[in-house]
């Protein structure tokens, strides 16, 4: 069974090593290349990547029956780092091979997973859903914001040619205008629809996100795209990921998750979300409390900045199956990790407190 191994490379194009060939190659990132490639394979193909992106190409390799296997970026990268590698698109790939073969060497006698040597983790069905509702959830906020943005700039036109269309010579193009905006919209109620039908393969949905005020199809599938399959060592690190911790200097983060919790923190406010907005209220007086030279917006942006990290976590713990929670009811009633009834006193629930603010929802650095 041949083996290839991928590496993105830039926004454009992946590179992908094969060691029949000894040779490194180029696939530009297009759906019609990645047909054209995929059609082009002889045989089962063992086809390798870092975990996180290229879900159209690994979506595509899956239904044609090839094996796909992810690896954490941070193995590879410790991995080149002990043999002294350059980082490179045109050794990466290989690199990637390299780490494979060890690890195959090294597990020939232990139990795998699957047809995949550990730590690598062979694509599965639940994998695939994972991918198409990311596929969907992408397109639909790539266009939705294709569509502000066009609305903005229609908007700035109008303003711009009031005085010189006297004689209404540029209505046509206004309407031309109105009716592709007409258009994506309807394109987005479309995706929207869709993600919802995609929805309904994950009990996370059905059984508890379905009927959480506040959290519509986009919010829950936004969650699931970006956040499952993926594995996150401590909640610090899985914050770092959602661009929830203070901006002491520039770091990337998953501007996706950020947005979406930002959606979900203004809809507590709005339509005052049982649980999530009582703790909105308590944030904003321990806050205003402890800094009473705060302007009243800072202490609401922090408030708001505690419900996002809140939400966070709480969807975190429920979907990698630490606790079992009804996000709605948390206060109440919660099945602790062990099985156990737990009523607000264990490590899964937090006491309500209108003076005890929980520290994993604070924002740090003084504050």
């Amino acid at each position: 069974m041949n083996t290839l191994s991928f590496d993105w490379a830039t926004k454009k194009a992946f590179t992908y090593y094969d060691p029949q060939k000894d040779k490194v190659k180029e696939l530009a990132n297009r759906i019609d290349a990645f047909k054209e490639f995929v059609g082009s394979l002889k045989g089962k193909t063992i086809c390798l990547f870092e975990a996180g992106g290229s879900d159209t190409l690994k979506l595509m390799l899956y239904r044609e029956g090839h094996i796909v296997g992810t690896v954490p970026g941070k193995k590879a990268k410790d991995f080149r780092d002990e043999m002294g590698y350059e980082k490179s698109d045109e050794r990466d790939p290989k690199t990637l091979y390299e780490y494979y073969e060890r690890e195959k060497c090294k597990n020939c006698d232990e139990k795998s997973r699957g047809a995949l040597p550990f730590p690598f983790l062979q694509f599965s069905e639940q994998d695939s859903k994972l991918a198409e509702i990311k596929i969907f959830f992408r397109s639909h906020e790539d266009l939705k914001s294709d569509m502000v943005a066009e609305k903005n700039k229609l908007i700035a036109f109008k303003l711009k040619h009031e005085l010189i269309n006297a004689n209404g010579s540029i209505d046509k193009f206004i309407q031309y205008k109105n009716d592709s905006i007409e258009a994506k919209e309807k394109d987005v109620q479309l995706l929207k629809r869709e993600m919802l039908k995609k929805l309904e393969d994950f009990p996370i949905w059905n059984d508890v996100l379905k009927d959480q005020k506040g959290v519509g199809p986009v919010i829950a599938a936004g969650l699931l795209a970006e956040l499952g399959g993926r594995e996150f060592k401590d909640e610090g690190s899985l914050k770092h990921y959602c661009g929830m911790i203070p901006k002491k200097e520039s770091y990337q983060f998953n501007r996706y998750v950020k947005v979406i919790l930002f959606h979900f923190t203004e809809q507590v406010v709005k339509q005052r979300v049982p649980v999530y907005r009582e703790f909105y209220d308590e944030m904003k007086r321990y806050y205003s409390e402890k800094h009473p030279d705060w302007r009243p917006g800072k202490v609401n942006n922090f408030a708001k900045k505690a419900v996002s990290v809140k939400f966070l976590l709480d969807f975190w713990k429920l979907y990698s199956g630490k606790c079992n929670l009804m996000i709605e009811k948390s206060r109440n009633y919660m099945p602790s990790p062990e099985g156990k009834q737990c009523v607000g006193k264990c490590n899964c629930v937090p006491e309500k407190s209108n003076t005890i603010v929980p520290s994993q929802y604070i924002n740090k650095g003084g504050v």
